[in-house]
């Protein structure tokens, strides 16, 4: 039986022993009240009748409390998710290390859809207790184990990581191969240790992240300049370097912060931008390239001793994502970034057709003091679009502009939409200016700051 039941029945006869004990000591009290006096009053009756009452209110009250405080989940017996939250909230406030563990069936959809509900739900309570009986013969005793979604489970186990990860691996393939009731069962797990966080609910965030990554980890990837692309991101193992945006009309500077990645496969060494988003949009790992690269931003850029915003480029997609906005409020509890000092710069070569619901997660950002930049503004792109709906605080303009600002048309436009920004209070960026007549055209035309050779080369972060 699982700890979750037994500690649901003692649950259940500390509530039964709450309830007949006041009727025992009523009745008690009273058959000896009666037995002492010659005469019963009508007094003591409508007393008799008013402590009845009271009595069948407090067991009725009693009752309702223990049908909606059950502490397991109905289906798999284990505990539920209040439950188990509670649980490893005040294990994780314990101090002492310990780590914690996500185990997934991963294939439940596909067996209620094929087997129906019922044997799913069979399934996943006949899982929780072999996963409970298995810990047991590896002597890990009064396994607190919850559903945290369904076919998630989440417990924790006072194990190194190394042991814990070997005897849920053999857990995983002993199930794979048995089945149960005749059903195979796919299952998967991540582990976070307690040093990861000291709230419960990020913990959980990163539980999941990790068994979304081993997921994506699955897919076969046969390209094996892709494969070390993708291990460089996965490792934060990137090359940044910074430029700076300089004010066309006093000394304020930003930081544009440029990452790049190297490998050693066939001499190729640092991969081309153009390269790289090329792989990462084509094996969908957008999310996964800007979590890990503003990990080793908090790592390596100390927000506390800088002065100027940092410029950091993000793929629209990931902003709309909300892991990403669960690892954002790990990083700001932890004082780990300070979003008053971020810029966001995404594009976007689509209009992603929820504009609204877009506008309402850059407002959320901004609400924790995040600064969003549109660059290619003007660009074959949704940046116009973008331009109208979002709250943003800075455009970059195109190379476009660039190239063609001494065409008339070119400049009459570029010229407007300068004035337009300024009107709405946004500041203006113009990228790759590398020499001074270009640098006092920009100047001239009323743009608030410019970024290129002629500024300054870019330096390594690390400098």
């Amino acid at each position: 039986m699982l700890y979750s039941e037994n500690l649901e029945r003692e649950n259940r006869f500390i509530l039964s022993l709450k309830i007949a004990i006041p009727f025992i000591l009523m009745f008690a009290f009273f058959f000896f009240f009666f037995n002492i006096k010659d005469k019963v009053a009508w007094e003591d009756i409508i007393l008799f009748v008013i402590l009845f009452l009271c009595n069948v209110y407090y067991t009725v009250y009693l009752i309702y409390l223990g049908f909606n405080k059950s502490l397991i989940d109905p289906v798999s017996k284990v505990f539920s998710r209040p439950e188990i939250i509670k649980i490893l909230s005040k294990r994780l406030k314990n101090g002492n290390p310990v780590n914690f563990v996500l185990m997934k069936v991963e294939n439940i959809v596909d067996i209620n859809d094929r087997y129906g509900y019922k044997n799913g739900d069979e399934i996943l309570r006949i899982f929780a207790e072999k996963l409970d009986d298995f810990m047991k013969k590896n002597k890990i005793y009064h396994l607190k184990i919850g559903m945290i979604t369904s076919g998630n489970f989440i417990f924790y186990v006072d194990k190194k990581e190394n042991t814990l990860r070997h005897l849920l691996n053999i857990f995983k393939y002993e199930i794979l191969n048995q089945n149960i009731k005749n059903i195979e069962v796919k299952s998967n797990f991540a582990i976070v240790g307690s040093d990861f966080d000291n709230n419960i609910s990020n913990i959980i965030d990163e539980l999941f992240y990790e068994i979304n990554q081993n997921d994506n980890e699955k897919i076969n990837i046969v390209d094996e300049l892709e494969n070390s692309i993708f291990k460089m991101i996965d490792e934060e193992n990137f090359h940044v370097r910074t430029q700076s945006i300089q004010s066309t009309s006093n000394d304020e500077k930003f930081l544009y912060l440029i990452s790049k990645i190297s490998t050693n496969i066939n001499g190729i060494g640092e991969i081309s931008k153009s390269r790289l988003l090329d792989v990462i949009l084509k094996n969908k790992y957008e999310l996964n390239y800007d979590v890990n690269f503003l990990k080793f931003i908090c790592k390596n850029v100390y927000f506390k001793e800088i002065k100027n915003k940092v410029f950091i480029e993000i793929f629209a997609s990931t902003l709309r994502n909300s892991i990403f906005r669960r690892e954002i409020l790990r990083l700001i509890d932890n004082n780990l970034i300070d979003p008053k000092k971020v810029v966001f710069e995404f594009y976007e070569s689509k209009i992603y057709p929820e504009i609204s619901r877009f506008a309402e997660i850059i407002e959320q950002f901004k609400s924790l003091g995040f600064s969003f930049a549109l660059s290619q503004f003007g660009g074959e792109n949704a940046s116009f679009e973008y331009f109208k709906y979002l709250n943003i605080d800075y455009v970059i303009y195109d190379m476009e502009f660039n190239k063609f600002i001494n065409d008339n048309k070119i400049r009459q436009i570029f010229e407007n939409l300068n004035k337009t920004c300024k009107i709405l209070g946004i500041k203006t960026i113009m990228r790759f200016v590398d020499k001074k007549p270009l640098f006092d055209d920009v100047t001239a035309l009323g743009v608030d700051y410019a970024q290129g050779f002629y500024i300054d080369k870019p330096t390594d972060l690390r400098k």
